[in-house]
C-alpha cells in the first residue's frame, strides 16, 4: 500500500491468527482498484512485489485475478462505476488485455504483457514446485534487522522459507 512501512507486513501477519490457515492471498478483485490502474500503482510492474509477498510468504493459496498477469489496467468506462480502475463483474462487458489474449493468443499480447506475464507464470511455478516454498516454514527476517543499517528497513522486507534441506531468503523492496 502506498506510502506504508514494510514494517506493517510483520504487524498483519502476526495479526491474523487462527484463520491463517483458512486465507486465499490475492492483491486484486473486482471489488477493488486494479493494481496497475492510473488510481493505483499505475504501472503493472510495480504491483509485482505485493504479489510476490503474497505468494511466496506461506503456504496458503494465490488468486491471480482476471488480467493481472497481463498488467490490467481498467481504462474503460464500463459498469455501473464508469472509469474508476475498476474491472466489472455485471453488464455484458470483457476485459481488453484478456480479450486480446483469447482472439489471438500469445500474438494477441504486447511485448510488456508478455513481460508481465513470464513474471508471473515464473513466479506461480516457484510458488508451486520448490518445497521450501510450498511446504517449508517461514521465519520473518525483520525483526532480527531492525536496526541494521545496510537494510532499508522501512522499505524493504525480508523473510526466509525452508524444508529440509532447502532455504530460500526472499527480499522484496
Amino acid at each position: 500500500v502506498r506510502g506504508r512501512h514494510t514494517g506493517a507486513i510483520t504487524k498483519w501477519w502476526q495479526s491474523i491468527g487462527d484463520v491463517k490457515e483458512n486465507m486465499l492471498h490475492f492483491t486484486e478483485n473486482h471489488d477493488e482498484q486494479r493494481s496497475a490502474s492510473q488510481f493505483f500503482a499505475g504501472d503493472p510492474h510495480r504491483a509485482f512485489p505485493l504479489f510476490a509477498l503474497s505468494a511466496l510468504i506461506d503456504n496458503n493459496p494465490i488468486m491471480l485475478y482476471f488480467g493481472q498477469e497481463l498488467g490490467e489496467k481498467a481504462t474503460d468506462a464500463e459498469g455501473f462505476s464508469g472509469a474508476d480502475g475498476r474491472t466489472t463483474i455485471f453488464d455484458y462487458w470483457s476485459v481488453p488485455s484478456v480479450r486480446g489474449w483469447i482472439k489471438k493468443g500469445l500474438r494477441g499480447l504486447t511485448a510488456e504483457q508478455k513481460e508481465i506475464r513470464n513474471k508471473y507464470k515464473r513466479l506461480l511455478n516457484i510458488a508451486a514446485k520448490e518445497k521450501a516454498i510450498s511446504n517449508g516454514l517461514f521465519f520473518d527476517l525483520m525483526y532480527v534487522n531492525g536496526n541494521n543499517d545496510a537494510i532499508s528497513t522501512g522499505r524493504s522486507y525480508l523473510f526466509a522459507r525452508f524444508f529440509k534441506k532447502d532455504l530460500y531468503i526472499v527480499a522484496i523492496n
